[in-house]
């Protein structure tokens, strides 16, 4: 069907006063587009919108579905809950009789003959009307086809003030249970009869049982449901519809789900990404999901540690106590104050330290780092551990433990590494604690440098 032509879209209210009292059903046109949906059928329906106080959204929708033809020729119809709200539903290409047949089932065919058969063929006749103007031609007398998809409603909120003013239902009172029948004790019989009775004992008939069963059990009657439209219809097989979105139902309503594809994916991604343990990878630059940790096989879980309370020590804990008791733990309470103001201000002052010689070698980085470059490195390039050490007193402060050793007295490996150790123990950072703060981040740099040439020394480099 091309997207310029109409659907004729019959609907009624099943639990409507209004409704229940005509058999015809109210109709209205929609512009077919890429397909009648459940969605856009409840923007085209304006009563809808002014009759329910939530609008379309106040009713419950069902579609008719034309089942599979039987042997005779004859075809069935049922009623279909939708459960996406963006499917295609079913439209059946009809004509004029086609569509007083699916209206009426198993009506006769209306004569002329009285007032009651004309007032039907002139609503006949407006429906054809109506048909000609969907297909834009002329309405013959089996009627031109014509797109048709049918749905039958209920009014949630008429069905829940109904079940209000019903309210809520009586209690059942217990029933009385009949008392039982005294038995009559039968007489005991002698030993010497029992051989007698060896063809088995007599059993009580299905009468007798029947009649020893309590009176007044019966089985409790299913209650009907209020939104039962009738049987449960077989699976379709045509149509131009997917019957994996339609769901025959004989118990409640379920909630509207107008919900996309993409809008479901995209809300199961917000709760994964919400429930996952995620942490920052620093090497990567990204978020990854962190795997909870499990025990290697055979190895217990380790127990979680038990939490430490500490014994609480302050004035109120010397209440009812003797004299001497109180003064020993006031004095204590206020030596353990004492200790701890101390304690925090040691830490205040090693922080305060620790930022002022920061600053103080950020100025010493910038005032040496020429000078360390030019002694390590040249033309760009690491100068190996021989040249560094045979110019070592280039670059050391005055004052330095440093006696000054040629590049000839530097050719033996052996002689290297034991003028590599002297200089170690001038520039080690846990030797200059005392120095300045330029000593300091110059003894730091010089060791840096060594080191690293040692190693590519080592290396064979």
């Amino acid at each position: 069907m091309s997207s310029g032509r109409n659907i004729l879209v019959l609907y009624r209210v099943s639990n409507s006063d209004s409704d229940n009292s005509t058999p015809n059903y109210n109709c209205f046109n929609m512009p077919y587009g890429s397909g009648p949906t459940l969605s856009r059928v409840k923007q085209h329906c304006g009563a809808a919108h002014a009759l329910n106080v939530l609008g379309p959204e106040g009713y419950h929708w069902r579609v008719l579905v034309e089942d599979k033809v039987g042997e005779a020729g004859e075809r069935s119809y049922s009623w279909w809950d939708i459960q996406d709200g963006n499917a295609k539903l079913p439209v059946k290409q009809c004509s004029q009789q086609d569509v007083r047949r699916l209206l009426h089932p198993g009506k006769s065919v209306i004569t002329g003959t009285d007032s009651a058969s004309k007032a039907a063929k002139g609503a006949f006749k407006m429906m054809g009307k109506m048909a000609e103007s969907v297909v834009g031609g002329e309405v013959e007398s089996t009627g031109p086809p014509v797109a048709v998809i049918t749905f039958k409603l209920v009014d949630l909120v008429k069905l829940q003030d109904d079940l209000d003013k019903r309210g809520p239902p009586p209690a059942r009172q217990p029933r009385a249970r009949p008392a039982p029948r005294p038995r009559a004790t039968p007489a005991p019989k002698p030993r010497a009869q029992a051989p007698a009775a060896a063809g088995g004992r007599p059993r009580a008939r299905p009468q007798q049982a029947a009649q020893r069963a309590p009176a007044g059990r019966r089985p409790q009657a299913q209650e009907a449901s209020l939104l039962d439209f009738g049987a449960t219809p077989a699976a379709p097989t045509t149509g131009n519809f997917n019957p994996k979105v339609l769901h025959h139902t004989h118990s409640a309503p379920p909630a509207p789900v107008n919900e996309t594809r993409a809008q479901r994916l995209k809300r199961e991604q917000e709760q994964k990404m919400k429930n996952s343990n995620r942490v920052w990878d620093d090497v990567d630059q990204r978020w990854v999901e962190a795997k909870p940790k499990t025990p290697a096989p055979g190895v217990p879980a380790a127990k979680p540690k038990a939490k430490v309370v500490g014994v609480k020590l302050d004035g109120s804990s010397a209440v009812g106590k003797s004299a001497n008791v109180q003064a020993g733990v006031n004095k204590r309470v206020n030596e353990m104050k004492e200790a701890q103001q101390k304690a925090l201000e040691e830490v205040r002052e090693r922080e305060a330290k620790k930022k002022r010689d920061e600053e103080e070698e950020d100025v010493v980085r910038k005032q040496l780092e020429p000078k360390i470059k030019a002694w390590a490195e040249e033309h760009g390039k690491k100068k190996q551990i021989r040249a560094l050490l045979a110019t070592l007193h280039t670059i050391l402060w005055p004052g330095a433990k440093w006696k000054q050793v040629s590049i000839g007295d530097l050719l033996d490996d052996k002689k290297v590494k034991r003028a590599f150790h002297r200089a170690t123990l001038v520039v080690h950072p846990d030797k200059t604690h005392d120095l300045p703060p330029d000593q300091r981040f110059l003894a730091k740099r010089i060791f840096d440098a060594l080191s690293q040439a040692k190693t590519d020394f080592d290396n064979g480099k």
